[in-house]
Formats: structure tokens, C-alpha cells, sequence
């Protein structure tokens, strides 16, 4: 590991503290660090020097390019990309600060492991697609999706770390034949495909994750994840394929970030797999799955079986009595057996009703400002992904106002979650920092670009600083509408911050 260039303790631009090496690269550090001023763990990664930097002929050209890149990514609001704080020179040394993500590198996983079960792979895989689209999407590429920029968190769900970085600091990748692939967003796509054939195999595509073997290959040509183990989903083992370039029996090429996205978001969630847990942490196989409910669908089937054993061994003691009635092969031809007569005066007994499943905290999978009567209509759109990061010290805000109606420039301003697909909620917490903020949540099943293109579901006036509400309607909603009507004074004028909104309800079948 190159040796630092700066030293533990070191307080950049007077308040971020740093205390450990995480882990170094040829042209950069990364750092365990205190934000002093908001007392909070981050990320800090310092360029070593200048001249490491490969593309760049002076000094300046390589700090443009290091902090230069997180002016770009801090636009980026997704629960899947670590956010970007600050970047800065502090004397010599060019830093960038970013979101501190408690998880660990897919590639060190693996290499403890060995690969993902099917179902864990495809969780990876969906949400690092719809990590780069929305990227994408905003006109901004990651540069070097692999095995050691995307974390592994211990909820199971993944964060994109280093959005912009990598690519800023090393040397250009080799192109491919294919036109598309040359840019840094279609490098990404089929860089995402490497990833989940890492997951699915434990073998390297690239060779970009080192502690681990290779992909095999035969005659030059790349075996598919199902050549390389065994009981990979054969529509995994498509995506993979046509996404790295292999359509010849597979399908047109995925290309992009959306179409990637969709091919896998089209797949039904492999089953997961019943996990043995050891020494180390165990990875769930589904996000936000409480351990409880994990045992009780494990457990399900090893009960199913259970009666399955308890029937056939019932069987084979009445079996071997003398029949009292007549049995099948005794009946006159054309003749049905007779029933006993005690089963056929007692009714069928109903089926049990079937329970209705436990509610499960429900996971955002995006979030946007929604300011459709605003000039121009965005509102702090930056900060949209800390009012779901679960951390209560964070906030999305609202402009500051003249008047608690919004200066009568407008009937409110909002945020819009999605969460994935479409899901029943039972409860919504909104945590705010201060009382008398009134606010409406709606619902819909369209992304919605008005205020009245989502249904009014449960409302609140002159909220406190934690407020559950109860939607009135059951029907299942992929969208879900904060939609702030009242906000409270804040120094001179009227604003809004929202810590936090939390939703639970019934898990998506």
C-alpha cells in the first residue's frame, strides 16, 4: 500500500478530522473521518499527488479533474449512490468528502465467501441498474463499477461509491469494437453485467478484482455464469450475457442503462436459498428482511415436508389393517367404491384462512423534489435522499418563504418516494425537527408530474416532530406523495425540513 501523504489527525479545511486508513490506491487515499462541525463519520479520499494522476500533464489539470468531479456527482439524490459532500485543496492537498457507507466491497464478499446466492445476485444487480440510469439519466457515468466500489450493507441492499472518482484519476480503459460501448455510460452497462457474473460465479471478468480467479474461457470465447456454476436462472444467465456482449445465442445486445434496468426488473426474484451462518456476517437474502421473518420462511417448508413424512408414515399403518370398506380394486366394474358412511354425513370442514403476513419496513428505492406550481420547478432537489437515509440528522428542505402558505405562490411543494412496485402501506412516520408543518400524503401508481395525479390518502395538521399516519385506502401504490400544505416560521421567515419519512406495510409477493 503507497504510503499516505498526509497524516492521521490531519483536519482538513478546518473541520474534517482524519482518523484511519481505509484503503490506498496508486493516486489516491481513502479515509475514516469526522465532519467536526456536524459530528458525523464520512469518507475522505486525497489525492496523493499531483503528478499521480496518469492523463495529466501539471498539477492543476489533476486537481481539476479530482474536484472537479464531485461538483458533477453532489447533483446525484439516490438511497443507492453514496453522496457526495464537499471537495476542496487544503494547502497541497486536494480532497473530496462523501457519505461514510457502513458495508463491504462485493469483490472482499466474494473472496471470504464465494459467490452470492441467486437470489442476493439479482438484488445487486437491480439496484446497481437503477443506480446508473438514474446517473445516467442526469448525464453523469460512474467510470468504474467493479467488485470494490460497490459496497454490500448488512441489510442487503448496495451503495455505488466513487461515482466520477475512479474514472477522473486512472488512465482510459481500452475500448471495445462496438461504438456504443466506448462511451463512459455504455463502459458502465457492461461493467454492471461484469459485476453480476462476478456475483453469480465468483469469477472476474475483467480481471479488475485480483484476489479473485478469472472468468474461464474456451476457444477465447466467455463461459456464461450457468457454464461456470451450476443453478444460475437461466434468464440471469441471458441478461449477463447479451449485456457483455454475447447475443450470437442470446438475444440483441443490452447496451444502455434502462434497457439493462428493465431486463432485470422483468425477472421474477430467484427463491432465496436457506443461508448457513457462521463466524462472520451473515448477508440476507432479501433488503430489509427481519431476521424473524427470514426463520419463518425458511422454516415453512422444513414443516411442509414435516407433514408430508407424518401422512406417509400414517399411511402405511392404516395400510396395513383389513379395510372395512370396499377398496377400489374390489368394486364392481363401472362402480364407484363406497364412501364410509361417517364421511359422508359430516361437511367438508373450510379451508383455514390463510394469515395475513406481518408488516415489514419497505425500502425507498428513489425519491425526487416535486415542485410541479414552482419557477423553476425544483426545490432543493440535491437533498431530496436525506429525508429516506435513515439518519435522523439529516433533512430535505424546502425554500424559505415569506408566509406559511408558501408566500400564496403555490399550494405546497413535496417529495416523491418510489418504492419499487407497487405495495400495500400500513403506516407512514414523517420525523420533523420542529412542529407546525401540515402535510397530505399521496399515492399513486404513475410517476405523476401534477398534485392531483396522486390520491389523497391520510392528512395531517400542524404535525409533530414524529407523525405516523394510516392510509385510508388498501389498494396497492408504487408512489408515494409528501406533499407539504402548511410549513412552519424559520428565522425571519417559513420553511420546512423533513428528517426522515418511514414506511411499513405488507411485503411485495
Amino acid at each position: 500500500m503507497p504510503e499516505p501523504s498526509v497524516r492521521a489527525r490531519t483536519l482538513l479545511a478546518g473541520r474534517y478530522r482524519l482518523e484511519s486508513v481505509v484503503g490506498s490506491g496508486s493516486c489516491t487515499t481513502l479515509w475514516w473521518a469526522r465532519d467536526e462541525l456536524l459530528a458525523r463519520p464520512i469518507a475522505v479520499k486525497v489525492l496523493h499527488a499531483p503528478g499521480a494522476v496518469p492523463r495529466c500533464e501539471d498539477a492543476a489539470e489533476a486537481i481539476e479533474r479530482f474536484t472537479g468531479s464531485a461538483a458533477s456527482v453532489g447533483r446525484l439524490a439516490h438511497p443507492r449512490i453514496a453522496s457526495t459532500y464537499d471537495a476542496g485543496v487544503d494547502g497541497e492537498t486536494p480532497y473530496i468528502v462523501t457519505e461514510w457507507v457502513d458495508g463491504e466491497a462485493i469483490a472482499s464478499v466474494i473472496a471470504r465467501s464465494g459467490p452470492l446466492s441467486s437470489a442476493q445476485a439479482h438484488t445487486v444487480a437491480v439496484q446497481t441498474a437503477a443506480a446508473l440510469a438514474y446517473a445516467h439519466e442526469n448525464g453523469i457515468p460512474h467510470g468504474q463499477v467493479d467488485g470494490f466500489n460497490v459496497l454490500l450493507c448488512a441489510d442487503g441492499n448496495v451503495k455505488l461509491t466513487d461515482f466520477g472518482v475512479a474514472s477522473a484519476v486512472a488512465p482510459d480503459r481500452d475500448e471495445t469494437s462496438q461504438p456504443e460501448r466506448r462511451s463512459p455510460a455504455g463502459q458502465d452497462v457492461r461493467a454492471a453485467a461484469a459485476l453480476l457474473y462476478l456475483c453469480l460465479t465468483g469469477r472476474s471478468v475483467n480481471g479488475e478484482e485480483p484476489q479473485l480467479q478469472p472468468a474461464p474461457r474456451r476457444e477465447g470465447a466467455l463461459l456464461s455464469p450457468s457454464q461456470v456454476r451450476a443453478g444460475v436462472p437461466r434468464e440471469l444467465d441471458l441478461v449477463v450475457m447479451r449485456t457483455l456482449g454475447d447475443s450470437r445465442r442470446t438475444g440483441p445486445p443490452i447496451t444502455d442503462s434502462a434497457g439493462f434496468a428493465a431486463a432485470l426488473e422483468a425477472i421474477k426474484p430467484p427463491e432465496p436459498v436457506v443461508l448457513v451462518e457462521d463466524d462472520h456476517t451473515v448477508v440476507a437474502a432479501r433488503p430489509h428482511e427481519p431476521h424473524h421473518e427470514r426463520m419463518l420462511r425458511i422454516g415453512a417448508p422444513a414443516v411442509l415436508a414435516g407433514v408430508v413424512v407424518l401422512a406417509v408414515v400414517v399411511g402405511l399403518v392404516l395400510g396395513s389393517r383389513r379395510p372395512t370398506t370396499p377398496r377400489a380394486a374390489d368394486a364392481a366394474p363401472n362402480q364407484a367404491p363406497r364412501a364410509a358412511a361417517t364421511s359422508a354425513s359430516k361437511p367438508a370442514a373450510a379451508a383455514p384462512a390463510k394469515p395475513t403476513p406481518a408488516p415489514v419496513a419497505l425500502p425507498v428505492t428513489a425519491a425526487r423534489d416535486f415542485d410541479p406550481q414552482g419557477s423553476p420547478r425544483t426545490e432543493n432537489p440535491e437533498d431530496v435522499a436525506f429525508a429516506h437515509d435513515g439518519n435522523p440528522a439529516t433533512a430535505w428542505e424546502t425554500d424559505r418563504y415569506r408566509t406559511a402558505a408558501f408566500g400564496n405562490l403555490k399550494q405546497g411543494v413535496g417529495v416523491v418516494f418510489d418504492l419499487g412496485r407497487s405495495v400495500t402501506v400500513d403506516q407512514v412516520t414523517v420525523t420533523l425537527p420542529t412542529g407546525g408543518t401540515s402535510f397530505e400524503l399521496r399515492a399513486g401508481n404513475e410517476p405523476g408530474s401534477a398534485r392531483d395525479d396522486f390520491a389523497v390518502v391520510a392528512t395531517a395538521a400542524d404535525a409533530g416532530t414524529s407523525t405516523t399516519v394510516t392510509p385510508s385506502s388498501s389498494v396497492s401504490q408504487r408512489y408515494w406523495l409528501l406533499w407539504l400544505t402548511k410549513i412552519p416560521p424559520s428565522r425571519g421567515g417559513f420553511k420546512a425540513l423533513v428528517n426522515e419519512v418511514a414506511f411499513t406495510g405488507q411485503p411485495p409477493r
